[in-house]
């Protein structure tokens, strides 16, 4: 594990989550599986919707599952790097639901719709938690970037925001879908950041993995 560079790992999940997403989308409107839409704007389609239309659910499964080995390990060398066990258990959660969910893509009945359904819900937490607590570490520390904190941030506003939101509108199918297409853009968006901001293999000289705050974290 020691041999792959963190940032391979960042660039690799940010490129892969961006190609499979746009990817299926572009295979789906290809291929009349959906109506031609643009889902940032309107919330015409749910990334499932796009995901487990044929044939753009081979493209989405096949880059999924291998974005959610380089999620495992970028978590792992992150606890590593950051001294933080609970960074890895995360990575895992995150993974695994993610995992569950994309088997149950695109397979009809009751209990692989609750697989879906609990799988991305339990994703995106898992690495919500993860990304803010490591954004959160790094500017502790003195290697964040106001890029990757105001990414954070927004990642924040989305994921609370859209609870209020489906509370007070009514058919709220499109507003969900276009919460979910912003915030799947954001949290991969996050490790393009961090690839960039820190195109570190091991922690940068400078950043102090044992600071005076350890104690309160």
């Amino acid at each position: 594990m020691r041999s792959i560079p963190l940032a391979a790992l960042a660039h690799s999940i940010w490129i892969g989550s961006l190609l499979g997403i746009w990817g299926a989308l572009v295979i789906a409107n290809a291929s009349g599986a959906i109506e031609p839409c643009m889902p940032f704007w309107d919330g015409c389609a749910s990334i499932s919707k796009v995901g487990r239309s044929w044939p753009a659910i081979v493209w989405f499964k096949v880059v999924s599952v291998a974005c959610i080995v380089c999620l495992v390990l970028f978590w792992m060398r992150t606890a590593e790097q950051l001294k933080r066990g609970g960074l890895a258990v995360l990575g895992l959660i995150a993974g695994g639901f993610l995992l569950i969910y994309i088997i149950a893509l695109g397979i009809d009945g009751t209990l692989y719709r609750w697989m879906r359904r609990f799988g991305i819900y339990f994703f995106f937490v898992g690495l919500l938690i993860a990304q803010c607590w490591t954004t959160r570490l790094l500017h502790r520390r003195g290697c964040g970037s106001r890029s990757l904190n105001a990414c954070a941030i927004g990642i924040l506003a989305v994921g609370f925001s859209a609870l209020p939101a489906f509370a007070l509108v009514e058919d709220d199918d499109w507003l969900e879908n276009l919460f979910e297409w912003w915030l799947a853009l954001l949290m991969y968006g996050w490790f393009g950041l961090l690839a960039r901001t820190l195109p570190w293999d091991d922690m940068p000289a400078g950043c102090d993995t044992h600071d005076a705050h350890d104690a309160h974290d």
